[in-house]
């Protein structure tokens, strides 16, 4: 293997992806610092990092940020994570990567920081330089009624949903791990597990267009 990083404390839950060409980019926790922080580094097709030793903070603060995962397309790069630096319950933060390797959004852009936790962010670009976000919400309900929300943000560095996204189910009892991916025309395809009958599990779809 080749290293990544080797600093003090924990690295964990390693994410990566497809950059540019033969470039990658991870993305990890990391625990240098005490409280969780999201780094990233871009790696050539040696595995060598292009970046400063031991990775670019994406966020830290001191509050826990935690299961970050990225995509990216043509050069740019988006991580996303569950973020407490408002309460003890998670948001939706995300980060933007250019093309230099260096962070767009400051200390992270709010997706959503709505009622209740917001977890479980999942991500994927939209094929014009953008990018779709989809996670778990508990603004309408207790821990026994989760729904589903999504964001869409441009290539312009504009929402295009409503303020803290857009409801995509919130049918009875569970909806839960949700996956987005683009539809190759703008729009996303988001997929989720369904417990909306009270007992047996099912597979349910929507699609968000352009």
């Amino acid at each position: 293997g080749k290293l990544i990083c080797d600093a003090s404390g924990d690295q964990t839950s390693p994410r990566v992806s497809q950059y540019d060409g033969d470039h990658s980019i991870v993305t990890w926790e990391d625990a240098r610092n005490d409280d969780t922080d999201a780094y990233y580094q871009i790696l050539d097709e040696n595995g060598d990092g292009q970046l400063d030793e031991n990775g670019v903070i994406a966020c830290a603060g001191d509050w826990e940020i935690i299961k970050p995962r990225v995509k990216a397309e043509n050069s740019v790069a988006y991580i996303v994570w569950e973020d407490r630096r408002n309460d003890w319950t998670s948001d939706i933060y995300a980060q933007k990567i250019n093309s230099s390797g260096n962070v767009a959004w400051g200390n992270g852009m709010v997706i959503s920081n709505s009622s209740g936790s917001q977890t479980e962010p999942r991500l994927d670009t939209d094929g014009n330089g953008g990018v779709y976000f989809v996670w778990e919400d508990q603004r309408n309900s207790s821990s026994s009624g989760i729904d589903i929300y999504a964001q869409h943000v441009d290539n312009d560095d504009n929402m295009t949903h409503d303020d803290n996204g857009e409801l995509i189910c919130d049918a009875d009892n569970l909806q839960f791990n949700p996956l987005v991916r683009n539809d190759g025309s703008g729009g996303a395809i988001i997929l989720w597990g369904d417990q909306r009958t009270g007992g047996s599990y099912s597979i349910n779809m929507q699609h968000l267009e352009s």
